[in-house]
């Protein structure tokens, strides 16, 4: 069978593609399809003569093209209803094959595209391909200068001014009027749990501290990176010491800690001189596998979705304003700490003017909890105390007017961002809000129903709607 993908290199194109080759390949069995499958991909930079040849060469065709968000009609016309329309056109012949036409090719008049824009789809769509990318950058708490500068790369492609602190986070001015309500400020953190070199045993292999909240027994087996002061980096696995079952007759009985655990490195060494040999010392950063995986029906599997699942979201939200040229209504800003594991991340660098802090973080799931991993999580306490009882009113407000699926608890085990800040000093209003996220500290997992409810959340939090 020959497929013709328009719109190829989108996120439903890609992923569509993708999952193709994999039947083609044999890797995917889930689909009851012939394997004998050609692709025909097809976007806005492919030469225009091979159209006509894939079309009369297909037997099935996903139109997935079009302007995303069309700003005016003659735009919509063009290149959403004209090229459809130059399809069908194409297609309109003896044996032609059947086309699938995407609903970005749905004509909705203009004046009715605002609302439906602000909570679009795509953006949690967005939000979680940048949460993948965001997660393959090792960041452990005191490691974080790759990811600081992933982050204010990625706002500073969409137009907002964004710096790094002499603490090492990255502060983003949105922009907005002044406003009797004061500034606000939307914080996400860019560290992650992870592990310090603490001694190099005399067998050669590495005993470990914890950065943050990181536990042995939810470490144990998975796959790790040491950093080197070098640059260099060297792999291993975390293991329990003397980690064969069918040697170890208390394996299974054994605590499971950092120091009865220890880094098997992947290279060749018996001694603390051969791993010293490799560039290895203690202080090193050891950062953990995260394994993201995102399932086909939405699933979002990693470590650290606390918090780099949140900080995409800020980034999708960030994208739409100025997808949509908003003139936001006061002044917010965003922030990225980088030591939030360790307590004190937001405690510093709180613009002028800000009367009002949102941690955007993970919402908690598990037992005596509400949330799921599909709905918006609002806290109206932690460990810290009970959060600004106004703000938690407002987020609850915006979550019903947005349609939101949303769920409102309190985690009995957590402390964010803001209470840092108040910890400080500053004279503030609170809240909190996040995803729905499972297992965390472990291998956590949300999904981007969750994302896009979080994302709604903001938005009729902050009026955008």
């Amino acid at each position: 069978m020959n497929i013709l993908v328009t719109g190829a290199k989108g996120f439903i194109g890609r992923n569509l593609i993708a999952t193709l080759h994999n039947i083609a390949d044999g890797k995917d069995r889930s689909f009851e399809m012939d394997s004998d499958l050609t692709v025909f991909e097809y976007d806005v930079d492919t030469d225009p003569v091979l159209l006509d040849g894939y079309c009369k060469n297909a037997d099935f065709v996903f139109n997935l093209a079009g302007v995303n968000r069309p700003q005016t009609n003659e735009e919509f016309m063009q290149g959403n209803f004209g090229f459809a329309s130059t399809l069908l056109d194409i297609t309109s012949f003896d044996s032609s094959p059947e086309v699938v036409i995407s609903c970005y090719n749905i004509h909705i008049p203009i004046s009715q595209t605002e609302d439906i824009n602000m909570l679009n789809r795509t953006y949690a769509e967005y939000a979680t391909e940048k949460a993948v990318s965001f997660l393959a950058i090792d960041s452990p708490t005191g490691y974080t200068k790759a990811a600081a500068e992933w982050v204010r790369a990625e706002f500073a492609a969409l137009g907002y001014p964004a710096e790094i602190t002499v603490k090492g986070g990255v502060l983003i001015d949105l922009g907005g009027e002044t406003s009797p309500e004061g500034g606000l400020l939307l914080a996400a953190h860019a560290d992650t749990l992870g592990g310090m070199v603490a001694e190099i045993k005399g067998n050669g292999r590495l005993r470990l501290t914890n950065l943050g909240g990181m536990k042995a027994d939810n470490g144990e087996t998975e796959n790790v990176r040491v950093h080197t002061r070098s640059g260099r980096v060297i792999e291993g696995t975390l293991q329990l010491c003397n980690a064969s079952v069918h040697v170890n007759g208390e394996y299974s009985s054994s605590p499971r800690n950092f120091n009865t655990t220890e880094v098997v490195l992947d290279e060749d060494v018996n001694s603390a001189a051969d791993t010293r040999a490799l560039g290895i010392e203690v202080g090193d950063i050891v950062a953990f596998e995260p394994r993201t995986r995102v399932t086909a029906s939405g699933y979002i599997k990693s470590r650290f979705l606390d918090d780099k699942a949140s900080a995409a979201v800020l980034l999708a939200l960030a994208k739409m304003i100025a997808d949509e040229n908003i003139t936001l209504k006061r002044s917010i800003w965003i922030s990225f700490t980088v030591y939030e594991e360790v307590g004190h991340g937001a405690c510093h660098g709180i613009p002028d003017g800000i009367v009002e802090m949102m941690s955007v973080d993970m919402g908690c799931v598990g037992e005596t909890m509400t949330c799921t991993e599909k709905q918006v999580s609002i806290c109206a306490k932690d460990s810290g105390g009970p959060y600004s009882y106004e703000v938690v009113g407002k987020l609850i407000e915006a979550a019903k007017a947005e349609e939101a699926d949303y769920a409102v608890d309190i985690y009995p085990y957590y402390g964010s961002d803001v209470e840092a800040t108040l910890s400080a000093g500053y004279d503030i209003r609170h809240g909190l809000i996040g995803a729905g996220v499972y297992a965390s500290h472990g291998y956590e997992r949300s999904h981007i129903d969750g994302v896009y409810n979080t994302l709604k959340v903001l938005v009729g939090y902050l009026g955008l709607a």
